[in-house]
């Protein structure tokens, strides 16, 4: 689920573009190299200049299948949601191209705080002080008025999961 893609070359690839990127950017790569959802993203901290300690986060995809949700929603993100959501702030933004693949990478700022778990399931109880649920509450709060044609889930999905799942039928999304 996380890890470098299965094939040698493949990771190699990924990792030589998440370099390039990094000079694109005029970051310095430092730590362990975190990789996302089947490989698809590699991402560093970084040390950059002018930013301080950043992430830099980088995208890959077919030259043909690059686009969407996936590849522009930090940047999205930057332009849409209130400076007052806590978040990242997104620094740039480098794209590049070979024959066959297109990446995106996103220098975004460091984040040092624990996660909340090493994964993207949360496997145990929280044990957080009531202002970190405060400001959650409150980022929320400021989200809930951003307006977006984003689609989390389309119908076709919730058609096929849910009675898959669940063997019940699927409902109808309404909002």
């Amino acid at each position: 689920m996380y890890s470098p893609s299965p094939d040698p070359a493949d990771a190699r690839r990924l990792a030589d573009a998440h370099d390039k990127a990094a000079a694109a950017l005029g970051a310095a790569p430092r730590g362990p190299l975190v990789w996302g959802w089947h490989g698809r993203t590699l991402s560093r901290r970084a040390d950059h200049p002018e930013h301080g300690a950043c992430w830099l986060r980088l995208l890959a995809a077919s030259a043909d299948k690059a686009g969407g949700k996936l590849w522009t929603g930090t940047a999205d993100a930057a332009l849409s949601v209130p400076q007052a959501v806590h978040r990242p702030v997104l620094h740039a933004v480098h794209d590049a191209t070979d024959t066959a693949y297109a990446y995106r990478a996103e220098l975004t700022s460091f984040i040092d705080s624990p996660a909340c778990s090493p994964g993207p399931v949360l496997r145990q109880e929280l044990d957080l002080p009531a202002s970190w649920w405060a400001s959650l509450r409150a980022d929320l709060a400021r989200l809930a008025v951003v307006s977006t044609d984003r689609v989390a889930v389309r119908q076709e999905w919730i058609d096929r999961a849910v009675p898959r799942f669940t063997g019940a039928p699927a409902p109808q999304i309404t909002e």
